[in-house]
Formats: structure tokens, sequence, C-alpha cells
């Protein structure tokens, strides 16, 4: 059983939420924060001096380039570190804005490495998180190849759909934007085939993300990568 397995465990929809029993052991252990949709957790370019893990809601992490354009580069969902790609840094290297109501766990730089070294399984933790980013961009890719935009569109529906979270329903709180920004496109080739799939009853779009109208079509139409 992987740890996030351990701590958090999935509802009949199939979503995350952390384990009841354990919400108190949290609220002991770390100093937990509770921030709103759309609210900024931290900003590029500022000191590194906590870690944050994400306990319920979704985190948008994304950075902003010469131009000032901010681009999406990952989803981090429940039982994930916020920082994992930037574990030695000590400037930020990103943004990270809540996309839902979320709550995170709060650990100071030292304290947190200290935790590392007590505690193997969460060093483990962290590596399968990397590679389940890595493996996950190898898979869009491939679909891409495979399948085209609209199968690696399709593909990366789905597995924002799949690691919703309770408070997240059918909704998937990721912009055409970030879409386009994910799989390397233009905003315009996202809304094409998000409007062919409103059309089936799949999914549609609005300004604030994508509702999932049959999640059952979505996973059969998504390429088995």
């Amino acid at each position: 059983m992987s740890f996030r397995q351990k701590i958090f465990s999935k509802n009949g929809s199939g979503v995350y939420a952390l384990k009841p029993e354990l919400d108190d052991k949290w609220e002991d252990k770390f100093k937990t924060t509770r921030y709103k949709g759309g609210d900024i957790i931290y900003q590029q370019g500022e000191p590194f001096q906590t870690y944050h893990i994400l306990l319920e809601g979704a985190v948008k992490n994304g950075c902003q380039i010469a131009d000032g354009k901010k681009i999406l580069f990952n989803v981090t969902y429940p039982g994930e570190v916020l920082e994992k790609v930037t574990l030695n840094s000590s400037v930020r290297k990103c943004f990270a804005r809540s996309l839902t109501e979320s709550r995170l766990a709060l650990i100071g730089k030292e304290d947190f490495r200290s935790f590392l070294l007590e505690n193997p399984k969460m060093c483990s933790h962290l590596v399968s998180q990397l590679s389940e980013k890595l493996s996950l961009q190898y898979q869009i890719k491939m679909a891409r190849v495979l399948e085209g935009t609209r199968g690696a569109l399709l593909f990366l529906i789905k597995d924002l759909y799949e690691n919703r979270t309770s408070r997240s329903g059918n909704r998937i709180h990721t912009s055409e934007t970030d879409l386009a920004n994910l799989l390397g496109v233009s905003r315009e080739t996202i809304s094409r085939h998000l409007s062919q799939l409103r059309q089936k009853g799949i999914a549609e779009a609005d300004r604030n993300g994508i509702s999932v109208l049959d999640g059952k079509k979505l996973k059969k139409l998504a390429p088995d990568i």
C-alpha cells in the first residue's frame, strides 16, 4: 500500500479525500492552512522556506516567463508535496494557486528534511510522485503521437477527472489555456476539440474550467497508453 493510499481514500465516485480518522493527526503534527479557490499560496521568486503538503483540494503550479505570460506545468492532487520538483532550491522557481477550496499542511524546510531522514517511506513516496508525473508526461506525448491532439487531450482530461477531489464534483478546474500549455498547442485548437466533446455529450468548457458530462464515455474514448 502506498503512502497516499494509507492517508487518502477514494469515495464511491472514485475521488480522493483525506481519511477522517487521520484528519486530527495532521492538525497535531503540522500547521495547516486553508485557501479559497483562486488564492495565491506562494509567488515565483519568493524565498523558499516552507514545504506544503496538499490535504484537500487542487492546486495549480506554473511559472511566469520573460514576456509576463503565465504557463501551467502541473496540477497537484491530495497527498502530494507542492515543491517536489524544486526540493533543493533557495528561491521558488514557480507560483502556486489554489484551484478550489484547499487545505495544506505546512512544514519548515529544515524540519521537512529531518522528517525525510527519519521517515524513509516518505522519501519513497516523493520519488513515486516524481515518477508518476514523468510517466504522465510520457503518456501524454505517446497519446499525441499515436492518437493526435484529440487523443492527448482526452487522456489528459481523463487523468484530471480521475484525480479530482470530493469538493470538485464533475468539475475540472483547468482552463482551456492551461490545457493548451500542458499539451503544447494553441488555445484555439483546444477550444475546437472541446466543442466536439460538448456535441457528443462528454464534456463542456466555460471560463472557470471543464465539466465532465459523461465520465464513462470519457474513459472509453481516452486512449489506453
